[in-house]
């Protein structure tokens, strides 16, 4: 799990340190905003854990996860630009 969070962490640090740097034209364009809203990171990967589950039953894999995270801990991030 910890590379599919980090990968798309990198492209939004990515894009930010262009945008700083003026290095990415156009960034007001729509496919460069980003929704940012509080999420509840407990919920969020829970819910993400659901769904890589169903996918590896559907592959007869077998799929573990914990999550040890604050209930509580809320973060700031598009989810539709980290899912």
């Amino acid at each position: 799990m910890a590379h599919d969070l980090r990968t798309p962490l990198e492209i939004v640090q990515g894009h930010t340190e262009g945008v700083l740097d003026g290095g990415i034209q156009h960034a007001d364009r729509p496919e460069f905003q980003l929704l940012i809203r509080n999420i509840n990171v407990s919920q969020y990967m829970g819910e993400k854990c659901a769904e890589y589950r169903q996918l590896c039953e559907q592959h007869n894999v077998q799929f573990e996860g914990e999550i040890s995270i604050d209930p509580d801990r809320l973060i700031a991030l598009d989810p539709d630009r980290i899912s």
